[in-house]
């Protein structure tokens, strides 16, 4: 059973290869949706597996060359590179504000852009919501992924791997959750006290009162 289970990793692992292998010879045009979140897969995995003494910059930088749909991307619009170098840096740091369409940014903006996505990927629960939130923030964002229906997939492939290895991204989350069910029991007692007040609401009362016990 050990060996069955061993062959089967090794015969994953050569299809999972072969994917990469041949989604990283697609041309910009001839990616898809689901190319985008191999693409976005394979650059965290690059990132991940980076040899000792390499930075996640440039495991970034290196999956784009080889990479012609990104290759391609990058050239066209110089933000990109940087963007998402940072993104998978994922450092919480204040967000920046970057106006401007996609073809009249710099690499500069492209820092700032990525920076802005930690501190979204902390307050949100699932990396489609993070990416949804974080590009509306930007114009920039939303026209390339409008451009290309293959770079959302892509991003929300990273934001889920980062949401899912970065430990501060839990622990926000968490304490988010926490709050936000602590405030949700304050104010079912602040309703229920004002109605404990109003004996015209005394039938409310008993309601909420028995809400809030089998809740609790």
């Amino acid at each position: 059973c050990r060996a069955l289970k061993g062959c089967l990793l090794r015969q994953l692992a050569k299809a999972t290869k072969a994917a990469f292998y041949f989604n990283n010879l697609l041309k910009e045009e001839e990616l898809k949706e689901e190319d985008g979140k191999i693409c976005g897969e394979q650059l965290m995995q690059e990132v991940k597996n980076r040899e000792k003494g390499k930075s996640k910059e440039e495991a970034v930088r290196s999956f784009i060359k080889e990479n012609k749909g990104l290759t391609e991307l990058a050239e066209r619009y110089i933000f990109v590179e940087p963007m998402l170098c940072t993104i998978a840096e994922s450092k919480l740091r204040a967000g920046k504000q970057v106006e401007g369409r996609a073809e009249s940014l710099e690499p500069e903006d492209g820092q700032k852009i990525g920076q802005s996505l930690a501190i979204v990927m902390a307050t949100t629960l699932t990396g489609a919501h993070a990416i949804d939130e974080w590009s509306l923030q930007f114009l920039a964002v939303k026209e390339i992924m409008k451009e290309s229906l293959w770079i959302k997939p892509m991003l929300e492939a990273i934001a889920f791997k980062l949401m899912g290895e970065v430990g501060w991204g839990t622990k926000a989350r968490v304490a988010i959750g926490s709050f936000t069910s602590m405030l949700d029991l304050a104010t079912d007692i602040y309703v229920i006290n004002m109605f404990s007040l109003d004996a015209s609401q005394y039938g409310y009362f008993q309601a909420s009162l028995a809400c809030m016990s089998v809740s609790v």
